[in-house]
């Protein structure tokens, strides 16, 4: 069911469109994201919220074509990119991301869509000196040669100091902090219309985390890259995404405006993550004083429900729950969840 609309406030196209996403990995009875609507605007930041196996990953695969051989994916997610390698930015016909072949990716993924992912080690080869590894990525989108002053000024743009050095070093020889900048560097190069992480901020410190959100913060403003992050952490998201988008079992179960979401969590999911830290939820833990915790766990049989796949662990369920699945509700103009007894 679609609640998003297909042209924002302004009447302008989102940069992406994405209605009715489907991925079924072969052998599971079960869709990893079932049913997902999504509209991107450009230069917006969208956090993805969720537990791990809440489909979060699997939905930025399929938008920039890295879905493993044994998925499949049904649904829309038309792209509304421009031209990124050059000043007049030309406007491109919308493509369909989910009926490209690998060809048309290869002009698409890492000019005009790119991803950083929670490891560097995913994106960054082991045996090339950094500035080549840049330049590879450079080369691979435009007829010219790279230059060495366009590969520093990129070092320069994530934060690095010394970049004559960086440049020439392996990936080894960096710390973990510059590989998740040189990784950005990398990602951002060609100037995409849209940039994905993947939990790009899960295995630093706090203070490497908060350098990496004002890291991306920046460059968001700069390049104008619309921004999708995705995490299991409600804090990362607190001023800094302009939305959030809620995911469990596959499923987008909540979404609207951040500040909206975090004080006021219509669905019982969403209220429960919030629960878990307790600098953002305005809701008191439970339990004398111990730790809140969500109860029970996802099951199979529980995706496979014909009614809402959060009702086995939900306090607030009512007799509808156990027999259909909810569709998207508004539970204000710009705020949407799928639940028959939301806000309780």
């Amino acid at each position: 069911m679609s609640y998003g609309s297909s042209r924002g406030s302004s009447g302008a196209l989102p940069l992406l469109c994405v209605r009715g996403l489907r991925v079924q990995y072969s052998g599971s009875e079960s869709p990893a994201v079932a049913e997902a609507d999504l509209d991107i605007a450009r230069g917006e930041t969208i956090g993805v919220l969720g537990e791990s196996g809440s489909g979060k990953s699997t939905l930025a695969l399929s938008l920039i074509g890295l879905l493993p051989a044994k998925a499949t994916a049904q649904g829309t997610a038309f792209f509304h990119g421009h031209e990124t390698l050059n000043d007049a930015k030309e406007a491109r016909p919308a493509v369909n991301l989910l009926q490209i072949d690998e060809a048309q990716w290869r002009k698409i993924r890492g000019a005009r869509i790119s991803m950083i992912f929670q490891e560097p080690s995913l994106s960054l080869s082991p045996v090339m000196r950094v500035r080549d590894q840049i330049a590879e990525v450079l080369g691979a989108h435009r007829r010219d040669k790279p230059r060495r002053q366009e590969i520093e000024e990129a070092l320069k743009q994530v934060r690095l100091a010394d970049v004559d050095r960086i440049g020439s070093a392996y990936p080894h020889q960096l710390s973990g902090g510059q590989l998740h900048r040189i990784a950005i560097a990398q990602a951002i190069i060609c100037r995409p219309d849209l940039l994905i992480a993947d939990e790009a901020a899960r295995s630093l410190d706090v203070t490497v985390q908060a350098e990496v959100l004002n890291l991306l913060r920046e460059i968001n403003e700069a390049v104008g890259s619309a921004l999708l992050f995705i995490t299991h952490d409600p804090k990362l998201l607190a001023g800094f995404a302009d939305r959030v988008i809620v995911m469990y079992a596959g499923r987008v179960v909540e979404e609207g405006p951040v500040e909206r979401v975090f004080q006021q969590p219509q669905h019982p999911y969403t209220q429960a993550l919030l629960r878990l830290v307790p600098s953002i939820s305005k809701r008191p833990a439970s339990g004398g004083g111990r730790l809140p915790a969500i109860p029970s766990s996802l099951t199979d049989s529980d995706r496979l429900s014909l009614g809402c796949v959060f009702e086995p662990r939900c306090a607030a369920r009512i007799d509808v729950c156990r027999s259909d699945s909810p569709g998207m509700t508004a539970a204000a103009p710009d705020h949407h969840v799928s639940c028959f007894n939301y806000g309780n």
